[in-house]
């Protein structure tokens, strides 16, 4: 138990996560008794803060939802790969580089990440990039992208690109995160689960990049999804390849 919780996943796992792992390994145990022993070996799971809830509203006007081009409108569910995806970009403060820029793209089907870029600067050139590199991997041609409003994803540049690969585009509501909340609690979950555990500032571009892709890896082959029934994005996946063979 204490190598799953201190070793396999740093003192980021509940007991319900833990459960499942110990479950996978033979263990014939409860989930309410591995909350009391987690209480007894004073196995504390680190997690963020809670932010107050600004109780967003969901769009309901149709003339503003079709002018914003809300097409996903908060239905996260993809029932199969390739089908849905969400993208947003972040900031994360470096030793020699600065502050710089990295953009993501989560498959909404299994929450797997992919299209890596980090930049100096946040700009088109950066979330046409992650396009450019998922589409080297899967063809794109028919699946809906999901972003903000940020001026790198309502460019004429991003927009054209867009369309040359037949991709349908969706934005969120101005000023309201909860519409691209996959994305928002991706990032948060790295920076929690793996940057603020560094207790410093990574180098330069080279090392957050080398940092982000071992949590990517971890994320996808180790770290169970509640989401998810609690398998891996990659078993997930995996397991519904299987399926329909």
């Amino acid at each position: 138990m204490k190598y799953i919780f201190y070793v396999l996943y740093s003192k980021t796992c509940g007991y319900r996560r833990l459960h499942s792992e110990l479950h996978d390994r033979n263990f014939k145990i409860s989930e309410k008794k591995v909350k009391e022993k987690m209480k007894e070996l004073n196995l504390v799971c680190e997690i963020r803060r809670k932010k107050p809830n600004k109780n967003y509203e969901k769009n309901t006007d149709e003339s503003i939802k079709t002018e914003l081009k809300n097409i996903l409108d908060r239905n996260f569910i993809a029932i199969k790969p390739n089908q849905k995806y969400c993208t947003d970009t972040t900031e994360i403060e470096t030793i020699d580089d600065g502050r710089v820029n990295c953009s993501v793209i989560i498959d909404l089907f299994n929450i797997a990440p992919f299209g890596l870029e980090i930049t100096k600067s946040c700009n088109t050139e950066l979330t046409k990039a992650s396009v450019k590199k998922l589409n080297t991997i899967r063809n794109l041609e028919g699946c809906l992208l999901h972003s903000d409003q940020g001026v790198t994803y309502t460019s004429k540049s991003f927009c054209d690109l867009l369309t040359q690969l037949n991709i349908t585009q969706s934005m969120s509501k101005k000023g309201c995160p909860y519409d691209n909340s996959p994305m928002e609690n991706f990032w948060g979950t790295l920076k929690v689960e793996k940057l603020n555990r560094l207790h410093r500032k990574p180098k330069n571009i080279e090392e957050l990049k080398e940092i982000i892709e071992e949590y990517i890896e971890f994320y996808m082959n180790i770290r169970k999804n509640s989401k998810l029934n609690y398998l891996t994005p990659l078993q997930y996946y995996d397991n519904y390849m299987q399926r329909n063979k």
